[in-house]
């Protein structure tokens, strides 16, 4: 073997990545070269890869999407996993988030244990933002910490940003679109209906619908099945 570096070559079921992969791969396994197909083997490679990727990154206002080939590759629940790892610098495993989320400051949110949001959420922590374990987030639903000020006579566009915190209580399900607002708060165990947007916090155990949301009636939780979110 010459001095020279040897040229390494990554590829995952059949996706080439080696332009783009060749500076980690160089700090990760030196003179080695890797030809890998079975997406279980390169999974620390690729966690190693999004943390060089988003090392500079600015996790408290930025705003994140997966790769365009992970959502396309057979295995891209692990690899989105992944990827999501790097980009929050830890997720839980039992954490699931689905096809083509967009994330603002995740920096700034914090997800509980066995929750999942689904395919096309955006999810806003510029201002702070908490999901509580178990919670489900429905296809396409927004949560916004951050929202345009409009108080003053000027165009809304110069008026500024301002932001409040979002709470999201434990075993929570979002319906599809729905759309929570700065400042609000949901109480464990809530459900909020397809479309809602809640304006105003909802109680723990209620259920919630329209525009803006109101309470309809209560979910009935037995403090023995609340026991199993503890």
């Amino acid at each position: 073997m010459n001095d020279s570096r040897e040229r390494h070559h990554v590829v995952i079921s059949g996706l080439d990545l080696l332009g783009t992969w060749k500076a980690v791969l160089a700090e990760e396994m030196g003179e080695k070269e890797v030809s890998v197909n079975g997406v279980g083997i390169t999974l620390r490679i690729i966690r190693a890869f999004f943390d060089w990727r988003l090392r500079d990154s600015n996790r408290d206002n930025g705003a994140f999407r997966a790769p365009w080939w992970i959502e396309l590759h057979p295995e891209g629940r692990r690899l989105r996993h992944a990827y999501w790892e790097a980009v929050f610098c830890g997720l839980s495993k039992d954490i699931e988030i689905c096809e083509f989320v967009k994330v603002h400051g995740p920096g700034k949110i914090r997800i509980g244990g066995y929750s999942r949001i689904a395919s096309e959420v955006i999810l806003d922590g510029r201002g702070g933002l908490i999901i509580g374990g178990y919670a489900l987030n429905g296809f396409k639903s927004i949560l916004m910490t951050c929202s345009h000020q409009f108080g003053g006579l000027e165009p809304v566009i110069s008026q500024g940003m301002e932001s409040a915190p979002i709470s999201i209580g434990t075993d929570v399900w979002l319906g599809a679109r729905v759309i929570v607002l700065p400042g609000v708060t949901i109480g464990d165990h809530a459900v909020i209906g397809a479309g809602a947007v809640v304006t105003q916090s909802i109680p723990r155990n209620a259920i919630a619908v329209g525009n803006p949301a109101h309470v309809i009636r209560s979910r009935t939780v037995s403090a023995h099945e609340s026991s199993h979110f503890d």
